[in-house]
């Protein structure tokens, strides 16, 4: 890379599912020369680790929008760019009593009967019913990153892979100063998508500097006779997530709120009662630090008092199913010159 190449039309840090986002949606408007910036390998660190559920069913009205909108990208880019999809229906859980208020119209209600009869491998509870979607599907989030930077790169961008940002810089002409380990880069604008190590680049989107360190406790459960489930969301209790990018195969990954109590214990009583088959379950403790913003809520928006530079992070691997909805909207904000200043449940609309 020649010091002629050092400045450039927009410079994205982070390449997971945001970042590829904000990259296609630049493309799409038409921006050349783009730099996108990774601390490691293309595919981004929690993005790489990470089983995409596409689903549209969620409790708040804008979340289902969102997941509607980008449920639709990832499937044209299905033919557009080779993405593997795979259909394995989507099942959430939610109790009789939560339902209430929540528009279900465009998804199949199932009742606690019916659960058992079509997914016999699980248990259910008489006050629960189940929300099917049959075009539920699972993507492997490193590859969805990796294809979409890749179908849509050209010759004038760049990608820096293990390269730290240390800081960035503004200055009055309106430029802003990316500085890295491998250098000094400038653009007019420039586009936070990390989830990890955001607050050490971009303090101000904090309400203090001292961000509670936090780990995640998750449980990894493998049935010891190998099933066919779709994804499955349980809003009653726990996460299921898929270890398989393809749909899961009696293997899990178990969340818990952070700060529960003897959660090793409750989980393993849930299980019991949730899955009808043999199971070994493992612990596992996954760093959490830095992945969050302080009120816990994904930030949009350009930074305020600083012009150009825009944050679309901090939801800690939570923001796939929504990412092609806000890489286009981020992009829009940014060619528009609107201002977007604030969280997203607040200001995305």
């Amino acid at each position: 890379m020649s010091d002629k190449n050092k400045n450039y039309s927009a410079i994205i840090i982070g390449s997971g599912c945001l970042g590829a986002s904000v990259f296609r949606a630049l493309k799409l408007k038409g921006i050349t020369k783009v730099l996108l910036i990774d601390k490691g390998k293309i595919g981004g660190g929690i993005s790489s680790q990470s089983g995409g559920m596409v689903r549209v069913f969620h409790r708040r009205e804008k979340d289902r929008m969102f997941a509607k909108y980008s449920q639709n990208v990832f499937y044209s880019l299905e033919k557009e760019i080779g993405l593997n999809i795979s259909r394995v229906g989507s099942l959430c859980i939610i109790s009789k009593e939560e339902m209430n208020g929540i528009n279900c119209n465009d998804f199949e209600i199932i009742s606690y009967e019916e659960l058992k009869k079509r997914f016999p491998e699980f248990d259910f509870f008489p006050d629960e019913v189940g929300i099917y979607e049959k075009d539920g599907a699972s993507i492997c989030v490193k590859e969805y990153a990796k294809k979409l930077i890749n179908h849509y790169r050209d010759e004038e961008d760049d990608i820096l892979e293990n390269t730290h940002v240390h800081k960035i810089d503004s200055s009055a002409n309106g430029m802003h100063k990316v500085v890295t380990a491998a250098g000094l880069f400038q653009s007019p604008r420039v586009i936070v998508s990390s989830g990890l190590g955001l607050r050490k680049i971009l303090p101000e989107i904090y309400e203090d500097e001292s961000i509670e360190k936090r780990e995640i406790t998750t449980y990894r459960v493998q049935t010891k006779t190998r099933v066919n489930i779709p994804n499955f969301f349980d809003y009653t209790k726990v996460f299921y997530g898929t270890s398989s990018f393809q749909g899961a195969k009696g293997n899990f990954r178990v969340g818990v709120k952070s700060g529960t109590k003897d959660s090793f214990i409750k989980v393993k009583k849930y299980l019991k009662k949730r899955i009808l088959l043999d199971y070994e379950i493992s612990e596992e403790k996954v760093s959490a630090s830095d992945i969050y913003t302080k009120s816990r809520d994904g930030f949009v928006g350009e930074v305020c008092g600083r012009d150009g530079v825009y944050v679309l992070a901090g939801w800690g691997g939570g923001a796939f199913k929504f990412s092609p909805f806000l890489g286009n909207k981020m992009v829009e904000h940014i060619t528009s010159k609107k201002q977007m200043i604030g969280s997203f449940y607040e200001n995305t609309i």
